[in-house]
């Protein structure tokens, strides 16, 4: 989840927090999303996500079989979706976006 300025700035036409630092930290932080794989192994399934950018960086951080996720097309990673595969079928996992 991004962060958000927690601040009331006394002057309105000044910001306090660097704008550069704020996008930096919204990369490092990323977001979760949960997914149910489809139940045939290595089927192209979409997820979609509020990251509001197209991710840099994928991860599994929990999933119920040993399967493999892999980004299947990336010409369809986007501002909201992105399209994996999986090498299990019938899984659910949690998937790390930044």
């Amino acid at each position: 989840m991004p962060i958000h300025k927690q601040y009331v700035e006394d002057n309105p036409n000044r910001e306090r927090f660097n704008t550069s630092v704020e996008s930096t930290v919204n990369d490092m932080e990323g977001i979760t999303v949960k997914a149910k794989t489809p139940a045939s192994a290595d089927t192209e399934f979409i997820v979609r996500h509020k990251l509001g950018r197209k991710p840099k960086e994928f991860s599994v951080c929990c999933r119920k079989t040993g399967g493999t996720l892999y980004e299947s097309n990336e010409s369809k990673r986007s501002k909201t979706i992105m399209a994996f595969k999986y090498s299990a079928g019938a899984d659910e996992i949690t998937i790390r976006l930044r």
